[in-house]
């Protein structure tokens, strides 16, 4: 299943839940987006042919970033400019969330792991964020 995190037209975040099943290659978010994520599944005896990406330059306008929760079981809470809770979602184990827009935080409700991925390079928290005052 994909859940759209909205509030007031903007996409905050799309969660792609451990049970999601599509047939084939499925993107979740669209060609334009500063991040592809998708969703890939191939039968037994699939070949993806060798490759590499060629060069190209991209302006990257805004950062997002994609977490997996591969263990445990997370809150992630959702904020708009004026640091204003406008949303917030349980993840478990095997879950994706990307977060696209606005604030956003987490309350861990077990132990948990976590994979991020997000654009880089990262220049510490200082320089690279800014903390909301929820």
């Amino acid at each position: 299943m994909i859940e759209h995190i909205q509030h007031q037209g903007q996409v905050y975040a799309i969660v792609v839940r451990w049970d999601y099943e599509p047939d084939g290659v499925q993107f979740v978010t669209s060609s334009e987006n500063s991040l592809q994520v998708g969703v890939l599944k191939h039968p037994y005896g699939a070949v993806i042919k060798p490759h590499f990406h060629k060069s190209s330059p991209k302006e990257i306008k805004e950062i997002q970033e994609v977490l997996l929760i591969q263990r445990g079981k997370v809150v992630a809470k959702f904020y708009d400019e004026q640091n204003n809770e406008v949303a917030h979602v349980t993840l478990q184990a095997g879950d994706t969330v990307l977060l696209l827009a606005g604030g956003h935080g987490f309350e861990i409700i077990e132990d948990t792991k976590m994979i991020e991925v997000k654009q880089g390079p990262y220049y510490g928290r200082d320089q690279d964020k800014e903390l909301l005052k929820a």
